[in-house]
């Protein structure tokens, strides 16, 4: 879902919902890295503490636990990510860059403008 909202161009989006577009993309992506990477670490952690027991007793790790490995990393995600949106939210901004006289090609002048994709308000 998160590739959806990276591949968007912001060009086609409206001003007024490119921030939103913004916030959802990091959201998104934090989100799905959570869940995909946790997911991972949990199974690993599990297979790691059954073979690595050095009384070799049957060591059970339930899947609900597994779940909780998942949701405490989410929430921790969650945390740092609603601290980010509610302190320096994301805003769609433009700047004009001087033109550029390539040293070498005397007749190439580069002059645009760069829309940057969900700065913050100092850069």
């Amino acid at each position: 879902m998160s590739v959806i909202f990276l591949g968007l161009d912001s060009n086609l989006t409206s001003i007024e919902a490119y921030p939103y577009i913004c916030t959802a993309r990091a959201w998104l992506l934090m989100a799905g890295f959570s869940l995909a990477f946790g997911a991972m670490f949990s199974k690993t952690w599990r297979v790691h503490s059954i073979f690595t027991d050095l009384k070799l007793n049957k060591k059970v790790i339930k899947d609900y636990q597994l779940f909780m490995v998942v949701g405490v990393l989410l929430a921790i995600d969650l945390g740092i990510m609603g601290t980010w949106h509610f302190t320096d939210p994301f805003y769609r901004g433009t700047r004009k860059m001087m033109p550029y006289v390539s040293p070498f090609l005397t007749e190439l002048t580069v002059s645009s403008a760069i829309t940057a994709a969900c700065p913050t308000p100092d850069s």
